[in-house]
């Protein structure tokens, strides 16, 4: 996770005489925004192609200009002056999620979807510098369906921290690491990693009614019936 901090001072000449734009307003964003990009940019992606990186406040801004970052003066058919092997929007597609973290306003969120989809999107509330009932009830009043609002909110977080693999084997909570692989799965009927654990599960609880429907389910979903 990226967390935003001001500019040293050194580097916050721009914000003399207006240090009123440092911090959340404007300072923290854009420092995190620029510190992104460099890593998209730098090949690091391409040498770990499975590198995480996680940013708040819907993105810092780069899903608005995303377009933009990739084909600012096209009409000049240059190489890209960076050493990563693709424009930058691949590796924020492929290698970033970004929370709501501060950012409660639904038409960045619906531009954030159009940009990304949902599932590397993730609800998260930033106080101290935002009240967290106001987080959550922004996000509850959202017009979003159900699956999506389900993604955001809890599974697309799951999915990526593993919380259903610590629920289960660090802390022994097999029913509540169920009730999140069945989510998953609810939601995305050929995520293979939850039939495999909630196999595991189902097994250590002796559930073979269960066991029998999923094993019917994940021969729907497999790619490979075989």
């Amino acid at each position: 996770y990226l967390h935003p901090r001001n500019p040293l001072l050194s580097q916050a000449t721009c914000y003399k005489g207006a240090e009123w734009l440092l911090g959340p307003k404007w300072g923290f964003g854009n420092e995190t925004a620029v510190h992104a990009l460099r890593l998209m940019g730098s090949g690091i992606f391409d040498t770990h192609p499975n590198l995480k990186i996680i940013i708040g406040h819907m993105g810092e801004g780069i899903p608005f200009s995303l377009w933009r970052i990739d084909n600012h003066n096209a009409w000049m058919n240059l190489p890209n002056p960076y050493p990563a092997k693709h424009k930058l929007s691949h590796y924020f597609r492929n290698n970033f999620w970004i929370t709501v973290s501060g950012n409660f306003c639904t038409p960045s969120l619906v531009n954030s979807i159009m940009e990304i989809g949902t599932d590397r999107i993730m609800f998260s509330t930033d106080w101290p510098f935002e009240n967290v009932d106001h987080a959550a009830k922004w996000f509850d009043d959202l017009e979003l369906n159900d699956n999506d609002k389900l993604k955001i909110g809890r599974t697309n977080a799951a999915k990526l921290f593993k919380l259903a693999e610590v629920l289960e084997l660090r802390l022994g909570d097999h029913e509540r690491a169920t009730a999140i692989y069945q989510q998953i799965l609810d939601l995305e009927p050929g995520y293979m990693p939850a039939f495999k654990a909630l196999t595991r599960l189902y097994q250590r609880a002796d559930r073979h009614a269960e066991l029998i429907d999923l094993y019917e389910a994940e021969c729907a979903a497999s790619p490979d019936p075989e």
